[in-house]
């Protein structure tokens, strides 16, 4: 018997509306190339009972028709035309975003430089300052150490 978490709800479906493969589907079934007719059967129960028989008969054959092939590319080109503007949104969205910050950088900066204090002469001297130099004679001494490990 099947766990109570496997039992699968199925009352939704008939409540949504047809996808595009499915809307694709009936339409193939209706048209020249299998010419179901659900008019011409004596009520909608039969009507229905064609449309399973023949969806499930001819989905694979649906599914490798020219119509759906050509169909799918279709949608796929799409899908990859609406992909590709989307990094195209995002940068023109970021190249504003960096507009507007620059202007309140600017801004900002000018009012840095109205309130800023001038530096005292500790904070000059201690900018004017060269930097140490590094030790080269360690690099140097180095290199000799590893001339002397070839000779093994």
């Amino acid at each position: 018997m099947a766990k109570d978490e496997d039992v699968k709800d199925y009352t939704e479906y008939p409540g949504k509306a047809p996808t595009d493969l499915q809307q694709r589907m009936v339409e193939w079934l209706q048209g020249d190339e299998v010419g179901a007719d659900p008019a011409s059967c004596k009520n909608k129960s039969e009507a229905f009972a064609l449309g399973v028989q023949l969806g499930v008969a001819l989905r694979i054959q649906f599914q490798k028709s020219d119509a759906n092939q050509a169909a799918r590319a279709a949608a796929a080109e799409e899908r990859e035309a609406k992909q590709a503007e989307k990094p195209a949104k995002k940068a023109k969205k970021a190249a504003k975003v960096e507009e507007s910050e620059e202007v309140e950088e600017t801004e900002a900066d000018e009012e840095t430089e109205e309130e800023a204090p001038k530096p005292t002469k500790k904070a000059k001297k201690a900018a004017a300052k060269k930097p140490a130099k590094k030790p080269a004679k360690k690099a140097a001494k180095a290199d000799e150490d590893d001339d002397e490990d070839d000779d093994f």
